[in-house]
């Protein structure tokens, strides 16, 4: 997930990642990297962008799951002094659910 990350993110972003599950974050760039080229999911670069306009703050953390047959980047944001979880449908680009860590 991390060269998927890097690949696709726009000069000057910057992400890190909380959890050290290496195995999660294989399968996470190779479910996005499939989606992406099969049209199902928006790149990284687009989201995180998308998701900026939206909210600004800094992406701290991204995950990517398949939610019943529905892509989703779960973003790790600082905005506002505090910790955003956000849930981004991978096709559209559009905020699908927020939580505070």
């Amino acid at each position: 997930m991390l060269l998927l990350a890097l690949a696709l993110m726009p000069a000057g972003a910057r992400l890190s990642f909380a959890d050290s599950d290496d195995d999660d974050d294989d399968k996470d760039h190779y479910q996005a990297g499939r989606a992406v080229a099969q049209g199902q999911a928006r790149p990284l670069s687009e989201i995180l962008s998308a998701v900026h306009a939206q909210v600004g703050g800094d992406v701290v953390g991204v995950k990517f799951k398949n939610r019943n047959g529905r892509y989703i980047y779960k973003l790790k944001v600082v905005s506002g002094g505090r910790l955003r979880e956000l849930s981004v449908d991978a096709a559209t680009g559009q905020i699908v659910g927020e939580g505070d860590d």
